[in-house]
């Protein structure tokens, strides 16, 4: 039979080495147990904390709606190109055709010439003569006859007045006054004097009368004979349309017994 194990003191050390007293070894044994979970737990923490970071429970999706990023605005759209309408294609005229004109025929050749044969000079009674044409003048064209002057009847007429202005009534001073024949031929002149008057004397014509001419440069070639009332008694807006009037003058038909007195009026080239 196997004898019972004595205990270990203090006082009786095992046999064999060193022995820890007692109560220490199962100390020892929950400490390295401890030790041994911390290690084996530090790794598994580890893991799982890793893993709650990565595997998140997704959010609401209200949630994800208000947190959602607005989503970004669509770019402008850009303009349209502007269509240029294509020229129209320029239409070019064919040039006109060239008209070559056709060469000249050639010219004929001249014919040969042949030597007509000399004849025996003809006496001169035997040549016959050209006949002679009288060569007459042509007719002379008779000219016509100047009328011929009236003769003076040896009496004398003479005409005495006054020429002033149709207008503004003032006399006419140096106007040329010609006093013209039938013939028309110049039989006498005179220039006013002083207030528009003026006196000529001319041969007594046995038929009809002298016609006048006037001449002044500040005045018309025309004359108008005084009327009844006098172109000085009639107002001024009666007379200023007359200025335009084409005159009627009778020939001049003096008096051998007494001066014929015959004032006129004369139209400015200017009226104002």
């Amino acid at each position: 039979m196997a004898k019972p194990a004595q205990p270990v003191t203090a006082e009786s050390p095992a046999k064999g080495g060193f022995h820890l007293p007692g109560g220490m070894e199962r100390y020892i044994v929950i400490g390295i147990a401890v030790l041994g979970l911390a290690a084996l737990a530090t790794p598994v923490a580890i893991f799982f904390g890793l893993r709650g970071r990565t595997d998140k429970p997704a959010a609401p999706a209200s949630v994800q709606a208000s947190v959602a990023t607005p989503a970004p605005a669509p770019p402008p759209a850009r303009p349209a190109p502007a269509v240029v309408p294509a020229p129209a294609p320029t239409v070019v005229a064919a040039p006109p055709p060239v008209v070559v004109p056709a060469a000249p025929p050639p010219a004929p050749r001249p014919a040969p010439v042949v030597a007509a044969p000399v004849r025996e000079a003809t006496r001169p009674s035997q040549e016959m003569e050209a006949p002679i044409v009288p060569v007459t003048a042509p007719a002379a064209v008779p000219k016509q006859p100047a009328p011929p002057a009236a003769k003076p009847s040896g009496k004398r007429w003479v005409f005495k007045g006054r020429v002033y202005d149709l207008i503004n009534l003032s006399p006419v001073y140096d106007a040329k006054l010609s006093f013209m024949d039938p013939s028309g031929r110049e039989a006498a002149s005179t220039v006013t004097k002083d207030e528009g008057m003026f006196e000529v004397s001319l041969d007594a014509l046995p038929k009809g009368g002298y016609t006048l001419t006037v001449y002044h440069m500040d005045y018309r070639p025309k004359y108008m004979d005084d009327i009844n009332p006098p172109f000085d008694q009639i107002d001024d807006k009666m007379r200023r349309p007359l200025a335009d009037a084409a005159p009627v003058n009778k020939p001049w038909v003096g008096s051998s017994d007494k001066p014929t007195k015959r004032d006129f009026v004369m139209v400015p080239k200017t009226i104002e």
